[in-house]
Order: C-alpha cells, then structure tokens, then sequence
C-alpha cells in the first residue's frame, strides 16, 4: 500500500466547494488571530551606533536575556557590551529591566539603574545602543507615519550644520546636556534628560517636561540656538 494513503477509506469523500471554502475561512481566521496576538506583543527598538535602520524584537518571553554573546535572546555585537549584560523580566503586565553585573552598565532615562521598571518609551542604554521600550500598540503603530526633520545649529560649536534626522528615538547633546528627540503620535517630542540648561523656545523660557516641535520653531540652550523644521 502507498503510504501516502495510510488513514484512506473507501467512505472517504472528497469536500465540497462550500466545505473547503469553509475550513479554508477557519484556518485564514486562526493565522490572522495567532498574527494579531504576535503584533500586540512589547517590542524593543533598537538603535545602534552606526545611525542604521531600527530593529524591533517582540518580547515573546518572560525573560529576554540581552548582551553580547550570541546565546542571548538579543545579541549586541559591540565591545562595550557585556557577554550578559540585562534582563528584561515580565511581571504579570508590567516589564522590568536589571543589569547583570555589567562594566559599562545599564542607564534608563539617563539614569544608571540596578534595576527599573519600564514605562512607557522608556530609554535604555546597554553600550553604544539605544533600545526604546514600547509597550502601547497604538503608539508603535504611529512611528510608521514619522515624517523626517532637520535640526539647523545657528550659533554655537556645530554653527551651519544642518541635521537630519530619520529614526526615533535620537539622542542629541546640546551644550553639555543629553536630550531625546522622539516620534510620538501626536509628532515629535523633546526631553531634556540631563542638565542644568535653561532651554527657550522662541525666545520664551520653557519647563523640564516634553517639548512638543513644530515646524520653524527656535529652541535655545545655552549658547546653542537650533531650528527645528519638517522636510518636504
């Protein structure tokens, strides 16, 4: 007998059109719901050191080991990276990062941490990468309408230097201070991560909170006066 016929009756009959039709609806739904799932998971993003495309790696597992060797859930192939360097662990719904000993250690929002709990686009920094914690499908969802600026440095070190800028998050250090300009739904935004820097925007003092750039706007710090402006 051909095995390929193993299982086969004689009272076995062939489907109908309306029967494949039917199971074939089933199993689109089941792919559909197991894709939807899957693109409802937290994601990393990653950016490295050499201003390439951002990776986005699902956290599909309750420990996502990050470092250097490649046994790691997510490999950073960079010397200032440890062999194991984080953690990233799920509690119920809630993500936690902890470094594991690491040379360089692990910064959060600018701040170096043992451990952090992870809000929302929270920053962290392993080595010379930058990897943005996003847990809102909503909000990754709107990165895929990020509209690319430039930033135009009219006074201070980088006087004449048009900036662009394609990816979120970026780091910026202005004047000694460490800023992230980040694409959010509502456009992109600033923060002012570290830093004693006055910061004015159109020659008015602003706050510490997130600054939300709109096109031609001048934003002061220190000696630096940038502007901020939409291509296209």
């Amino acid at each position: 007998m051909n095995p390929d016929w193993k299982g086969w009756s004689a009272n076995t009959r062939p489907l109908t059109h309306a029967e494949f039709g039917q199971q074939s609806n089933t199993m689109a739904r089941r792919a559909s719901d197991q894709q939807s799932l899957f693109d409802q998971l937290p994601r990393l993003r990653v950016c490295g050191p050499d201003g390439g495309p951002v990776r986005e790696v699902p956290l599909d597992k309750d420990r996502w080991m990050i470092g250097r060797g490649d046994w790691n859930d997510l490999t950073l192939d960079h010397r200032s990276v440890s062999a194991e360097h984080a953690v990233i662990i799920r509690q119920g719904n809630r993500y936690q990062v902890r470094d594991l000993l690491s040379r360089n250690g692990t910064l959060v929002d600018g701040l170096a941490i043992d451990r952090e709990e992870l809000a929302e686009r929270a920053l962290i920094e392993i080595g010379v990468y930058q990897i943005e914690f996003v847990m809102n499908t909503a909000a990754r969802a709107s990165t895929h309408g990020m509209a690319p600026v430039v930033l135009e440095y009219l006074t201070g070190g980088m006087r004449g230097i048009n900036e662009r800028v394609d990816r979120s998050p970026k780091e910026l250090r202005i004047a000694g201070d460490r800023f992230r300009l980040a694409w959010h739904e509502q456009g992109w935004m600033l923060d002012h991560l570290e830093g004693d820097a006055p910061v004015r925007v159109n020659d008015r003092l602003c706050g510490n909170g997130p600054l939300e750039l709109r096109h031609d706007m001048l934003f002061d710090v220190a000696a630096t006066r940038i502007r901020f402006r939409h291509l296209g």
